[in-house]
């Protein structure tokens, strides 16, 4: 809950699946790493899952070995991303006074224990400030931090560190927990989604693994 189009997807899920006969398909794991059941959804020969996709209510998560459907998840996420549809809206005008000055994923050593050498540097080249309160990063595993009240001046850079530490208006801490590895951007390649308070797309920047 509290994700951008979380009561629009429900919705639209609830037209399409409600009062219905529902067919589940296994792909190769029964279920993920938090117990969670993995199954495809079928109504007759709607392919839910990606009518989904499809339409902008969800965003494409593989995780290895459960690949089947894997070229056309992204096929239909790149046909809504390119549409602009549900959530990969963009919000325009804040596009263009928000930008990555420098993002260090892979940190020195064992990422798992030095959380504070992966960071991201976001700039506004803009003249007025942006009030970023609410704002979100998230990456492609669905790990999301929030922005608390904070406003980034014209021309100023804030960085985001993953580990702990005092925010300031030139640092914030993401303070990733409760994992097994709190380290939060994947070396070999990863997803930062940056949206607005509202939950429109702001900046969707990819990278394979190379700084």
């Amino acid at each position: 809950m509290g994700q951008p189009y979380y009561e629009e997807a429900t919705n639209r899920l609830k037209e399409l699946i409600e009062g219905r006969t529902v067919r589940l398909e296994k792909d190769v794991e029964d279920k993920d790493q938090y117990g969670r059941l993995l199954r495809h959804i079928y109504i007759d020969d709607t392919f839910v899952n990606l009518e989904m996709i499809r339409e902008g209510y969800a965003s494409v998560y593989i995780t290895p070995p459960n690949t089947k459907y894997s070229y056309e998840f992204e096929k239909a996420e790149e046909e809504a991303k390119n549409a602009e549809r549900g959530i990969w809206q963009r919000s325009e005008d804040l596009s263009k006074c928000i930008g990555i000055l420098y993002f260090h994923w892979d940190a020195e050593g064992n990422d798992c224990y030095n959380l504070n050498d992966e960071y991201v540097t976001f700039k506004n080249p803009c003249s007025e400030s942006i009030d970023m309160t609410g704002w979100t990063v998230k990456d492609e595993a669905n790990h999301i931090y929030t922005f608390p009240d904070f406003s980034l001046a014209g021309g100023a850079t804030v960085t985001l560190y993953t580990g702990s530490g005092r925010d300031t208006k030139t640092k914030l801490y993401w303070n990733s927990s409760g994992h097994t590895c709190n380290a939060i951007w994947n070396n070999a390649g990863d997803t930062l989604y940056l949206r607005d308070a509202g939950g429109n797309l702001v900046i969707s920047y990819h990278y394979s693994g190379f700084e």
